[in-house]
């Protein structure tokens, strides 16, 4: 199938996808297509969705640059740098054309695994190696900066699929079917640093999943990152104006009387997601860890 008319078949508003979709066309690894096809293939459209529009607003509330949202592949279009549009694109259609069940937090790795592996062969790995040496660094020196949703679903895919970029796609798929731990087997015959052995293994202890090879290397106890901030994805592969959405919504949740008023510019985009925008604001005031919980729950349901 013709990836360049399938894409402008799907992805919407056309006027301002011909970028993006170059990108997409002109990177994708060739072992990657027939996954990212298939993942097209199940979803009505894909919306590039720009800052303080309806659908940005929706993945403003859920702190993502990519999501499936009903029926629908909705994609940040960063105006500042494309590429990480592009990036999440080939990521998330890669996600829905695995089909890989979740049903414990190796099928959750693998699958996320898969699609960076998917990204980072398609040329965008420069966009993602900053995270990956602040994850060595903060894990090998035993400090936890992150909470397990995060551990599981971003970082420690991130940390395994960097290395796994030289091998064929459909191999890793076939390792994958074969036995559940193959990716991490994998990623430690590609001769790690220490400090690349430290920090997975200890990332792997934080969320209570047990690979006998790597439990030696793992750190004995694990210090809170005082003083150090969590790293917020929500504020990774996004511009300035995803950044000011994410302000509106927090300056409307401090006073949650007055968050209409707040809101009132961009009501016309909201109030389709009045429902949405409600239980955001009734949760965000002083219950931060709730509502991080439950937002990503609803996102790994949608």
């Amino acid at each position: 199938m013709d990836i360049l008319k399938l894409l402008k078949t799907k992805v919407i508003p056309p006027d301002d996808a011909s970028y993006v979709v170059s990108l997409v066309v002109e990177g994708l690894a060739s072992d990657v297509e027939s996954v990212f096809i298939k993942g097209l293939s199940r979803v009505k459209k894909v919306v590039l969705a720009k800052a303080f529009t309806k659908y940005g607003w929706v993945l403003a509330i859920y702190g993502a640059i990519g999501m499936t949202y009903k029926d629908l592949l909705l994609i940040y279009y960063n105006l500042e740098n494309p590429r990480w549009t592009a990036s999440a694109l080939i990521h998330e259609a890669v996600h829905i054309g695995l089909g890989i069940s979740r049903a414990d937090t190796l099928d959750l790795i693998n699958d996320e695994t898969l699609a960076y592996v998917a990204s980072f062969k398609s040329g965008m790995l420069d966009l993602y190696i900053n995270s990956i040496n602040y994850a060595v660094s903060m894990l090998s020196n035993c400090v936890k900066a992150y909470d397990e949703y995060d551990l599981s679903n971003i970082v420690v895919p991130r940390l395994i699929a960097h290395k796994l970029t030289n091998y064929e796609f459909k191999e890793l798929l076939k390792l994958v079917d074969t036995d559940k731990a193959s990716l991490i087997k994998l990623w430690l015959r590609s001769e790690p640093s220490t400090h690349e052995l430290r920090a997975l293994a200890t990332a792997l202890k934080l969320i209570g999943l047990k690979i006998k090879e790597l439990q030696k290397y793992a750190c004995r106890e694990v210090k809170e990152s005082l003083g150090i901030a969590e790293y917020d994805f929500r504020y990774e592969g996004v511009d300035g104006s995803f950044l000011r959405m994410i302000k509106v919504l927090d300056r409307a949740a401090e006073d949650k009387e007055r968050a209409r008023k707040v809101l009132e510019p961009w009501w016309d985009e909201l109030e389709d997601l009045k429902d949405l925008v409600d239980t955001y604001l009734d949760l965000r005031s002083g219950r931060l860890d709730i509502l991080k919980k439950i937002l990503k729950d609803l996102r790994t349901n949608n």
